[in-house]
């Protein structure tokens, strides 16, 4: 009889199960009775009542952790453990740029210990919303957030400008009052934006580019076979340029590219005088290149095009050498994005993984490359879209699935405390100016911006 009254407690749970889309741990019947799969401890003190918990309530499960929180039962909710010493160490809180994500709502009848709650009132899950991260219920339960939820305060994404559609990288630049966006699928659009004029299209067509560099006094577009062309700040037509650029960088009023023969070379933007800047020999069988520079160096990365075993080489310039390119090391693995800070290269390296893979499954590895050629590996993870670096600290745009994403936040001197904020959308071309950050809100198609919390 008792195992008929939990076959019956199941049946009668199956609309539970129906309404919350069916992503439960069912209750496991044991010895005639239904126990819950989740541990019903009692709330701990400083926690709020079943469901409702908030901010006030005791942080949640203690330090920083580079994996995602639990559960009582140990089931992943995608953020991380809690306030503890990550919210201490990295989220510092920009005010007047949070707000409480709306009205709490009613929890389940699960016993839950803050931040933990029972949004989705269902008996199967039990406290299955951390309210410090979830993005659908940030501060309480049935409360979304158009934007990041940061120990339990949404900071809102701010629209710029719509129907934008940027690639995962190279799709904004910046000058120092003014952003520029590209938008590369369907027809290609080019608008910029700025606090006093809003935003305003430079041009629409159908032209395959592909990534934007900010110049002295344009613009320049990298397009498909390295064709490059540009466009004044002010607007007008687009210029095809003389020459082409796989890659390139501005960097002390100086365009360093690398042609689409592999060629290395520079330009200056003042007199327009035009220079080779040979590799040393012998130098690579390479395919692919990258440029990254920040203030005071600049460096590229080559890599090969071979699919059963991909390499890559890094250097950096020093004009007091001949040739000016110093070689720092070499790797394995196919380079996708560079940067530079601190006379060190961090670059992010596409793993071996099934070519039908969706993108949330490619993993990565993003490396610290030192310029005297020590090598390590700072982070390793799956969905890696962007990546900005300010700081020394890294931003890591990073998709989920079930299309969910996260922005997630270490630090280059101590990578093993990580902190993870969920986003209501993956950032596209993750670009980094003035205490805020420039990004295609790919759920949206919109160019949007995120005030930095931690700055």
């Amino acid at each position: 009889m008792k195992a008929e009254k939990c076959a019956v407690l199941l049946l009668a749970g199956v609309g539970s199960w129906w309404w919350t889309q069916g992503c439960h741990e069912f209750h496991a019947c044991s010895d005639g009775r239904c126990e819950p799969s989740h541990a019903g401890e009692s709330s701990a003190a400083g926690a709020e009542e079943s469901g409702g918990g908030t901010r006030s309530g005791a942080g949640g499960a203690g330090g920083a952790s580079s994996g995602r929180a639990s559960d009582a039962g140990g089931k992943p909710d995608g953020g991380m453990s809690g306030a503890g010493d990550s919210a201490g160490a990295l989220a510092g809180g920009a005010a007047g740029e949070e707000s409480v994500a709306g009205q709490a709502g009613a929890g389940g009848d699960a016993t839950c210990v803050f931040p933990l709650a029972d949004c989705d009132e269902s008996v199967f899950t039990g406290c299955e919303a951390n309210l410090l991260t979830d993005i659908r219920n940030c501060g309480d339960c049935r409360a979304p957030c158009s934007g990041a939820c940061v120990d339990g305060k949404c900071k809102p994404f701010e629209m710029l400008a719509e129907d934008m559609r940027l690639p995962a990288q190279g799709g904004i630049a910046l000058t120092s009052n003014e952003i520029y966006a590209l938008s590369t699928v369907f027809t290609r659009t080019l608008v910029r934006w700025s606090p006093q004029q809003g935003a305003q299209t430079l041009f629409e067509g159908n032209e395959a580019f592909y990534e934007l560099l900010s110049g002295v006094d344009r613009l320049y577009l990298l397009g498909g076979g390295g064709a490059l062309s540009s466009i004044l700040f002010s607007g007008g037509a687009v210029s095809s340029e003389s020459f082409t650029a796989v890659t390139a960088v501005i960097h002390d009023s100086i365009l360093y590219a690398v042609d689409d023969t592999g060629a290395p070379y520079w330009r200056s933007e003042t007199s327009h005088e035009t220079g080779p800047l040979p590799l040393p020999e012998p130098a690579p069988d390479h395919t692919y290149s990258w440029l990254a520079a920040d203030d005071f160096d600049l460096a590229l990365v080559t890599a090969n095009g071979d699919d059963d075993a991909p390499a890559y080489t890094v250097y950096y310039l020093d004009h007091e050498l001949q040739p000016a390119w110093a070689r720092v090391t070499s790797g394995s693995g196919r380079p996708a994005q560079a940067r530079v800070e601190s006379r060190a290269v961090y670059i992010d390296v596409v793993l071996a993984h099934d070519e039908a893979a969706a993108s949330w499954q490619i993993p990565h590895e993003l490396r610290e490359i030192d310029f005297d050629g020590t090598t390590r590996v700072v982070s390793t993870l799956t969905g890696l879209l962007d990546f900005e670096l300010v700081n020394s600290r890294l931003y890591l745009s990073v998709e989920l699935p079930e299309q969910k994403s996260v922005l997630r936040v270490l630090a280059v001197d101590n990578p093993s405390s990580v902190l993870e904020v969920q986003t209501s959308a993956a950032m596209a071309s993750l670009t980094y100016s003035q205490r805020y950050f420039y990004f295609g809100d790919s759920s949206r198609n919109r160019l949007s911006r995120l005030r930095n919390w931690i700055e």
